[in-house]
């Protein structure tokens, strides 16, 4: 009878385990695009404010042109991709 009640709690131990695992790589996960968002937002809003002061005599597709192209060099030096529909 021990013997059983010992491994039925090592089952338990390990199932419980296993869903302690499931959970930390989903917080983990939910985390990092929390993260990514942040960052995504803040870059966008740094250039902007960047572009707007600096080339505030440029005509409008300009500065997006190269909005775009600062936030892209900048997000590509933190790893994080951003495609158009984002942008």
């Amino acid at each position: 009878m021990d013997v059983i009640i010992s491994n039925l709690t090592e089952i338990l131990l390990t199932v419980i385990m296993a869903i302690i695992g499931f959970l930390g790589t989903v917080i983990k996960k939910k985390y990092d695009e929390w993260v990514t968002s942040q960052t995504k937002e803040k870059v966008v809003k740094t250039v902007c404010l960047a572009i707007k002061q600096l080339y505030g005599s440029l005509p409008g597709e300009e500065k997006l042109r190269i909005a775009k192209s600062y936030i892209k060099e900048m997000l590509d030096s933190k790893g994080i991709t951003l495609n158009d529909l984002e942008m």
